[in-house]
């Protein structure tokens, strides 16, 4: 018996390797394919979909007792393809979820979309605080910290997290929240999923009795109009107002367009009266501004729900002025697809004792795009460079980790201490580095002035 034969025989679930693939005529790239189909994953060495707590147990005494390590994916959005050397640990059938109305708490599992948490906690008037696709892994978006709709009024993803079960480096399983392990309990709420494989999550879900949302758009002649109303809104702008600018360029469409995609967390009456600067630009080519339920938050931007490929590129900004207007429509933006700004601020200035910390950037410009024939990679690589060299001027520092591109680290998303302390956790946690995120933390060794204890 081989030694992945013996783990086959161990666990409920599926394990597959290369050798399985070719064996039964399946494709090996398929079968490691992240969500985003520009990331190979092809060098990872086996997957296992696992079926249970004792499966992820099982995979994880496995890769240490063989020297290998263990990346857990459900969706693969945010794969950085560094898979080589790895058993790709597969968590879409950890698929429990449960809401608890009174104590509007949700127990979700692993395997769970942002989706059925929304579409289960809009029957009870409560929404979680999922970002802009309803596909993507609620466990991933909140250990990567997980911008929301609502993070301004509520804070990133990751400070809803109330609890986490978890299985640590030598297969122990936890239960970890602010009073057990109160350390990885602050690690596991944005620091990124590289110190224990999470299981399932309890989130706080928030009362949402009211909900107006939806995208008015234009052709891009209007782009500069734009932009000076979600200035001029975003001024002062309360907490339960978000607003997202887009400067968009479809595939296969001669022209480019501009939006406004928005929420808020109250009465559609107040909302149109804060967003009536956008009413007077004219021209729009539509607008689905509506009363809606939290279930229906994918329809304002449409996110794809099938696997597609990407190249992207987050730069925070400290400010949104007539400078920065003027270096993002210096150009057109093709050959990407989108650039998006984000209006930060708001509860994110708080930290709410995660990793992430304050925010101190007001807005973040989301740069993506998607390699066709006539966008080639490289085109839309230098689009990106260009840009962001445009930005760098009003460039500051801190994002989620879901936002970081392949080829970044995590000191390009998390303020140098709370680097530190992940790297001293990670030491603690898992010394031999059996268990490994999309962006791993460095090496206590690898960073300058770094202290390790271990407790």
């Amino acid at each position: 018996m081989t030694p992945f034969e013996s783990l086959a025989a161990a666990v409920e679930g599926r394990v597959t390797t290369k050798a399985d693939a070719t064996a039964t005529h399946r494709d090996w790239t398929e079968i490691t394919r992240p969500w985003n189909l520009q990331v190979s994953q092809e060098d990872a060495v086996a997957v296992v979909d696992v079926d249970s707590i004792t499966d992820v147990q099982q995979t994880v005494e496995f890769a240490a007792a063989h020297d290998l390590s263990v990346s857990t994916q459900r969706t693969g959005h945010g794969a950085a393809g560094n898979a080589a050397g790895t058993i790709l640990l597969r968590t879409n059938n950890l698929n429990t979820l449960e809401i608890d109305a009174t104590s509007r708490r949700a127990h979700v599992g692993a395997g769970v979309l942002w989706g059925q948490v929304q579409g289960s906690a809009a029957a009870h008037g409560l929404s979680g605080t999922p970002g802009s696709s309803p596909g993507v892994g609620v466990v991933g978006f909140t250990v990567g910290g997980g911008l929301s709709w609502f993070s301004r009024k509520f804070g990133l993803a990751g400070a809803s997290a109330r609890s986490f079960t978890v299985v640590t480096a030598d297969g122990e399983r936890l239960y970890v929240d602010n009073e057990n392990e109160p350390d990885l309990y602050w690690a596991l709420r944005g620091g990124g999923g590289d110190v224990a494989i999470v299981t399932s999550v309890e989130l706080q879900l928030q009362p949402a009795p009211s909900l107006f949302g939806g995208r008015m758009m234009w052709p891009a002649d209007r782009a500069r109009d734009v932009m000076l109303a979600y200035k001029a809104v975003t001024a002062d702008a309360p907490d339960d107002l978000t607003l997202w600018l887009d400067l968009l360029h479809f595939p296969g469409s001669p022209t480019p367009l501009v939006a406004l995609d928005c929420t808020f967390l109250g009465a559609e009456t107040l909302a149109r009266e804060l967003l009536s600067p956008f009413d007077s630009i004219g021209g729009p080519l539509s607008d689905t501004r509506a009363t809606m339920s939290p279930a229906d938050l994918a329809s304002i931007t449409g996110d794809p729900l099938d696997p597609s490929p990407g190249i992207s590129h987050a730069v925070p900004v400290r400010i949104f002025d007539e400078d920065v207007i003027a270096a993002l429509l210096r150009e057109p933006i093709f050959p990407l697809l989108s650039v998006q700004v984000r209006h930060l601020g708001g509860a994110l200035r708080a930290g709410q004792q995660t990793p992430n910390g304050p925010t101190t950037s007001e807005h973040l410009v989301y740069l993506f795009g998607s390699p066709t024939p006539d966008r080639p990679v490289s085109l839309i690589r230098d689009r990106l460079a260009a840009l962001a060299d445009d930005l760098a001027p009003y460039t500051g520092h801190g994002k989620p980790l879901t936002f970081l591109a392949p080829g970044e680290t995590m000191s390009a998303a998390l303020p140098d201490q709370s680097v530190r302390k992940l790297a001293t956790l990670k030491h603690r946690w898992d010394p031999n580095r059996i268990l490994r995120s999309n962006y791993p933390t460095p090496a206590v060794d690898d960073l300058v002035g770094a202290e390790v204890t271990v407790h």
